[in-house]
């Protein structure tokens, strides 16, 4: 409570205290009777007058202890509704924080490029998923990576191609196991290839071929 209003406040207990002495003297002056305990007995009205005088003080006071309108919004305090009206209730805070606005979700990665289809020896292979290959009008459906190694081997049907050389085309950078690896490839299409008239042979020391099939 600011000084100002702090002495308003005493000002008016002091009035009603002042004012409840005069009705006291005023009533002993008039020859009011003695109480039954003692005391002497008020007149009613007077009685009356003195409770009004002593609440209107006590409701100064409080009204005075009380932050102004202003000050309540400058300390960022909403007032309380009267009960069921919009926006009534506890004090809350005039400044909430803003809810926390969920991620933009990231956009999708495009797609790569389809490869278009390789036409070498007589031999066309698709890529893909659906990756298939056709030799002498008749086709096979074979995997992605077989269709990799199809396309290093059939521009050079039917010599050879190092096996170095073809892990280079099948991985940007060769894992440690890549002869392995390629040879379990070669392996699955070796299988593959006969029902189109198509074959893969192993040459020692020097690579893999893909031949037309004899006989």
């Amino acid at each position: 409570m600011s000084p100002p209003d702090l002495s308003a406040a005493v000002d008016a207990i002091l009035a009603a205290r002042a004012e409840l002495a005069r009705l006291d003297e005023t009533l002993r002056a008039a020859g009011a009777p003695e109480a039954a305990h003692g005391a002497p007995a008020r007149d009613p009205q007077a009685a009356q007058a003195a409770q009004a005088a002593q609440g209107k003080a006590g409701a100064e006071t409080a009204a005075s202890s009380r932050p102004s309108r202003a000050k309540r919004a400058r300390a960022g305090i909403h007032s309380p509704g009267p009960a069921g009206a919009r926006g009534g209730g506890a004090e809350i805070p005039a400044f909430l924080p803003a809810p926390a606005k969920p991620p933009a979700p990231r956009p999708p990665k495009p797609a790569a490029p389809a490869r278009d289809p390789l036409f070498a020896n007589g031999v066309e292979i698709t890529f893909g998923p659906d990756a298939d290959v056709t030799y002498a009008e008749r086709t096979t459906e074979i995997t992605e990576r077989q269709a990799e190694l199809l396309a290093v081997l059939a521009p050079a049907m039917p010599l050879p191609v190092g096996r170095d050389f073809i892990a280079g085309k099948l991985w940007a950078s060769p894992p440690t196991h890549a002869d392995v690896m390629l040879g379990e490839i070669a392996s699955s299409l070796k299988a593959a290839l006969p029902g189109i008239g198509l074959q893969l042979k192993t040459v020692r020391g020097v690579g893999i071929a893909l031949q037309p099939l004899e006989g």
